[in-house]
């Protein structure tokens, strides 16, 4: 591997870490706040806890989007990006 993948895999790692740790914080915020009804929360179902990680998930990108004078670039790289996951 060489030098700049592994400082490029070093960085990232620690972004999705610190993402980890804010979206469980979130979830915690989310879970007190009263915004869902968990009177209605089916337990067998998954629809619930997948809007739950979608809307932590669209917190956390727009954390994460790059402003200023790199934004056009940085929308095309997340976009090339993406066609490879």
């Amino acid at each position: 591997m060489s030098y700049k993948i592994s400082i490029l895999e070093t960085k990232v790692d620690v972004l999705i870490s610190e993402t980890t740790i804010l979206m469980k914080q979130n979830l915690d915020r989310i879970l007190k706040s009263g915004s869902i009804d968990i009177d209605d929360y089916d337990p067998e179902s998954m629809v619930l806890p997948k809007i739950i990680v979608t809307a932590l998930l669209e917190e956390m990108a727009e954390m994460y989007v790059v402003r200023g004078s790199q934004a056009n670039i940085a929308k095309k790289e997340v976009k090339n990006i993406r066609l490879f996951l």
